[in-house]
């Protein structure tokens, strides 16, 4: 079944839950050295490829050198003064920091745009995570009334659900679905072994998961195209409506594996997810980020 055209009248609105802005001119990416992704993509840039039906975007910590978060966050600021429609900022947040709660957090909690934090574990070896350190950081976070973005791979899920156990009390949005198999399919094993971890995590009230990143995890469109819509409903189905939000992953998505850009992303969404696609578009990231 052919997605909706990016034109359809419903697709206004949307509330864009992953959103990356960058400039090598202001901060320092490690990461881009390795990727063929240009110096800058901006809330301009953002505008031309959404043509106004994005209502809201949360922005998401892009990488920068560590170190960077306050600066990141201050940037963004600026940004947000000429383009409004940036209503919240996730953070980059090392979670093992010893002195987290008395320094950056203190720091973060005074933007006003600042929603919660994020630490990407994906890289790490799950025999390398610092449990109790986690926790700690997870409960500090929590403490200051901010919420927590997780991106893990699929490989990682079960780790992740066994931290998140240890902190039920907070609120979590888990990027990217997990970073499922997209290539192999759901019905394959490592999908199979997805599908338990998020039947496993679902049971956690306070934790979401943002429909996000699927085709950066494909490598290629026809098995991005094949594949994606069944993980998507399945998480939808295990969360909820009410657990599940929309997020482009822009320009990540939009440049790498099967490159789909926002609208696109948003038309396939709103199929799969049919009468849920109103709260998943808008109404569950406005309720989860406080926007």
């Amino acid at each position: 079944m052919a997605n909706p055209p990016a034109d359809d009248p419903a697709l206004k609105g949307i509330v864009d839950t992953h959103v990356h802005f960058w400039d090598t001119k202001e901060l320092s990416y490690p990461w881009l050295t390795d990727t063929p992704e240009r110096g800058s993509y901006t809330p301009d840039d953002y505008c031309r490829v959404t043509d106004g039906r994005v209502s809201r975007v949360v922005v998401v910590e892009a990488g920068a050198d560590a170190g960077s978060s306050l600066a990141e966050v201050r940037w963004i600021d600026s940004l947000a003064e000429a383009h409004p429609f940036i209503s919240g900022v996730v953070a980059a947040c090392d979670l093992t920091a010893i002195s987290l709660s008395d320094t950056l957090l203190g720091a973060l909690v005074g933007h006003a745009r600042v929603v919660g934090v994020r630490h990407s574990l994906q890289d790490d070896p799950v025999n390398r995570w610092r449990i109790e350190e986690l926790s700690l950081g997870i409960g500090a976070v929590t403490a200051h009334g901010l919420t927590v973005d997780v991106c893990v791979r699929h490989g990682q899920l079960d780790a992740l659900a066994g931290l998140l156990e240890q902190t039920p009390d907070a609120t979590v949005a888990l990027d990217h679905l997990g970073k499922p198999p997209v290539d192999a399919g759901i019905s394959s094993d490592a999908g199979q072994r997805w599908c338990a971890n998020m039947k496993r995590l679902a049971q956690l009230p306070r934790l979401a998961v943002k429909l996000s990143g699927l085709a950066g995890a494909s490598t290629a469109a026809p098995l991005f195209s094949a594949h994606a819509d069944a993980f998507v409903d399945f998480a939808v189905q295990e969360f909820g409506a009410e657990r599940s939000m929309i997020g482009s992953d822009w320009p990540v998505s939009a440049n790498s594996g099967a490159r789909v850009s926002v609208l696109p992303w948003a038309s396939r969404i709103q199929r799969v997810v049919g009468p849920g696609w109103h709260q998943i578009s808008s109404a569950t990231a406005i309720s989860f980020y406080g926007l």
